[in-house]
C-alpha cells in the first residue's frame, strides 16, 4: 500500500512504502491471529508475540526462522519501553541469535573486541565496504532516542571495538523521529535487515553460502511488514472518513448559506412590501385631500 497522511502535527509527513524488493514470508497467520492471547509463560495477554518474554503467540511453526552471520546483542536504555521495540520482533524471528540487554546485563563471554562491532553512526564509523569479509562474530546495536543512544555509545564496554554505519538508507517506520534525527534514521529490526543484506550484496558475507542467496534476511521484517500493513489500512479508513466528514461539512455549510440566503431574500421581499404598501397609503391620502379641495370649490 502506498504512503498516506499519518498526523495532524505533520500534516505533509506521509507514511513511505515498505522497502522496494522485499519479500517476506505471507503475513496471512498474522492477520488471522490479531486478538489478544494469554502468554503460556507470564499469562498477560498480549497481541501476536509477548514482548516481556519475547514469545510469538500464534501456533507453532508459523513464525518463519532467519539465520545470521552472527550473535546481536540490542542494547536498550533502562527508560525505554520493550513494546515499542523492534528488536523484540528480531529475538522471536532469529531465535538463539539475538537477545536484548540493559547496559547493566552486559554479555560475558564476548569474543576479542576486533572481532565484535558497534552499530551507531559515529565520526569514527566504517562503511561496509570497508569492512574484511566475515570479520564480525557479536554486533551491538544500540537502540534508544538520539540522546540516549549516544551516551550509550560512549560506554567503556564499547571502547575498543569498531562503529560501523549503514549508507543510503530510508526508513519506512511510522513512528516519528526524535528531534536532530533525519528519515534516514532506522528502526531497529530495519538496521539489521539493512546490515545483513548490505554484507551480503557486497559479497562480505563467505562462511556460508545461504547468506548469499536473494532474500536471505527479508523475513527479518516479517512483523515489521505487518505492523506497516496496519498503520498503512488505518491511515487509509481515516483519509476516508476525513473526506466524508469534509463533504458532509460541506453540505451543512451550503445548506446554511441557502437558508441565510433565503432569509435575506424574504425580509427584502418583505420590505418592499411594506414599502409598496406605505407609498399606496400616501397616494391614497394625497387623492382624498385633492377631491376635499375641489368639493370645497
Amino acid at each position: 500500500m502506498t504512503g498516506g497522511a499519518l498526523a495532524a502535527r505533520r500534516p505533509g509527513w506521509e507514511l513511505p512504502p515498505v522497502h522496494e524488493g522485499l519479500q517476506t514470508d505471507p503475513i496471512d497467520v498474522l492477520w488471522e491471529n490479531r486478538e489478544r492471547k494469554q502468554c503460556p509463560k507470564c499469562n498477560r495477554r498480549r497481541s501476536l508475540l509477548c514482548y516481556d518474554c519475547q514469545e510469538p503467540l500464534t501456533e507453532p511453526g508459523t513464525v518463519p526462522f532467519v539465520h545470521l552471520p552472527f550473535k546481536v546483542s540490542i542494547i536498550t536504555h533502562h527508560e525505554e519501553h520493550l513494546g515499542n521495540n523492534t528488536g523484540i520482533q528480531l529475538a522471536i524471528l532469529a531465535k538463539g541469535q539475538v537477545q536484548l540487554h540493559r547496559m547493566d546485563e552486559f554479555p560475558s563471554n564476548l569474543p576479542p573486541a576486533n572481532r565484535c562491532a558497534v552499530l551507531f553512526p559515529s565520526d569514527d564509523a566504517l562503511d561496509v565496504e570497508d569492512l574484511e569479509p566475515d570479520s564480525i562474530d557479536h554486533l551491538f546495536i544500540i537502540d534508544s532516542k538520539w540522546q540516549k543512544a549516544r551516551e550509550l555509545n560512549r560506554s567503556p564496554l564499547f571502547r575498543d571495538m569498531r562503529r560501523i554505519r549503514l549508507n543510503q538508507t530510508r526508513s519506512c517506520f511510522w513512528r516519528f523521529h526524535t528531534k536532530g534525527v533525519t528519515d534516514d534514521g532506522v528502526s531497529t529490526a530495519e538496521a539489521l535487515y539493512f546490515l545483513c543484506k548490505s554484507l551480503s550484496d557486497k559479497n562480505k558475507l563467505q562462511s556460508n553460502e545461504s547468506f548469499q542467496k536473494p532474500r536471505a534476511f527479508d523475513n527479518l521484517l516479517w512483523y515489521f511488514v505487518f505492523q506497516h500493513d496496519v498503520v498503512a489500512n488505518a491511515v487509509e479508513r481515516r483519509k476516508n472518513a476525513g473526506s466524508n466528514i469534509l463533504h458532509s461539512t460541506e453540505g451543512k455549510r451550503a445548506k446554511k448559506l441557502r437558508a441565510a440566503n433565503a432569509a435575506i431574500a424574504a425580509a427584502e421581499i418583505e420590505k418592499d412590501n411594506k414599502e409598496e404598501g406605505k407609498e399606496g397609503e400616501g397616494e391614497e391620502r394625497e387623492a382624498k385631500k385633492v377631491c376635499e379641495r375641489e368639493d370645497r370649490y
